[in-house]
């Protein structure tokens, strides 16, 4: 579950606690890790927008060190409401054994009348229906800035939500959150203890630059970790994370951000399919209007020359990876992701 769990993270942090759902274009995102004096690959996420450049999808990789290959480990699926938030999240992993998806948990998001968000719940899977897991939930001040969130644990033994985790913000004239103070509650004791706080800087453009997260130990604010991040005309292109490690920062992983590889919006033609997805020979494209040309690229834009036939395009030399099948019909172009197993 690991590379879910990342990649949602990850596109929450981008998203002001994930409630708006348009993607910026972004395409996908690798996390590499510090091994050896050098980034190695980890675990890589390719999304997939709608024609309002509403996030739709995100397939998950692991990258698999024995056979120097990324491997398919989990997909995200995101259904947005009408005026363009998160309405619910869905996430599966792979099956290697049956070579198919298997559900793994959900969320469901709720919003005040001001689109702020005002629950999150989430369930796993049990493997013949949801369970419920945590929900949290959000209070706002009077300038509608977040003041505070709840989250909750549900209990199996006594069919009930008791209390995990709780925080309180701090923000800036503009409603940025500068720092968040986090709480466990001690079932035992019956009390709060102190367990996180997180400090942010911002950037003028309200984009966030640093992020500081200390621990606490016996009273006392200890350095944990730190993110750095980095922009391109508005949009993250870079972050990395230090770990407080012998009382220096240590490198621990780095995130990188590419944008619409092809330059074209992110969308698919009207109905078309691409099958099987993933493939291993050959892609089948089926649409209800003619085709004037396929064409196949990978992720970084290169051009792959392969050999077409009718509605089938020979895919066998690809390595394993996610590409992109660009069509074109008579009405339309647009871009279908597939993935090669």
């Amino acid at each position: 579950m690991k590379a879910i769990f990342l990649t949602l993270s990850a596109f929450f942090s981008l998203t002001m606690l994930g409630q708006n759902a348009v993607n910026n274009g972004l395409h996908q995102q690798l996390i590499e890790t510090r091994a050896n004096n050098s980034w190695q690959n980890f675990q890589r996420s390719t999304f997939t927008s709608d024609a309002n450049d509403y996030i739709q999808h995100i397939q998950g990789e692991l990258w698999n060190i024995e056979n120097s290959e990324w491997n398919t480990e989990g997909q995200v699926f995101y259904t947005i409401t009408a005026d363009g938030y998160i309405d619910t999240v869905v996430n599966q992993q792979w099956d290697s054994a049956t070579q198919g998806w298997v559900n793994s948990s959900n969320t469901i998001w709720a919003y005040n009348s001001n689109d702020q968000i005002l629950l999150t719940s989430s369930q796993i899977w049990t493997g013949s229906a949801w369970q419920n897991v945590t929900k949290t939930s959000y209070t706002y001040n009077g300038q509608s800035q977040l003041a505070s969130s709840l989250q909750q644990g549900w209990s199996v033994a006594t069919n009930a939500w008791v209390d995990n985790v709780q925080t309180s913000y701090t923000n800036d004239s503009v409603g940025n959150a500068t720092q968040s103070v986090s709480q466990y509650y001690n079932p035992v004791l019956g009390t709060w203890v102190l367990s996180q706080r997180h400090t942010n800087t911002y950037n003028t453009d309200n984009t966030i630059s640093h992020n500081l997260v200390e621990a606490n130990n016996s009273g006392v604010w200890v350095n944990s970790s730190q993110t750095n991040s980095f922009y391109e005309n508005g949009k993250i292109t870079e972050a990395i994370t230090d770990m407080w490690i012998n009382n220096v920062w240590s490198p621990y992983n780095r995130v990188t951000y590419l944008y619409n590889a092809l330059g074209i919006k992110e969308q698919n033609i009207s109905k078309v399919s691409v099958y099987p997805n993933p493939a291993t020979d050959k892609i089948y494209v089926s649409a209800p209007e003619t085709f004037k040309s396929v064409a196949v690229y990978g992720i970084d834009g290169k051009k792959h020359n392969l050999e077409a036939s009718n509605n089938s395009v020979d895919v066998s030399s690809l390595s394993a990876g996610t590409y992109i099948l660009l069509a074109e019909t008579d009405k339309e172009t647009g871009k279908v992701k597939f993935i090669k197993k």
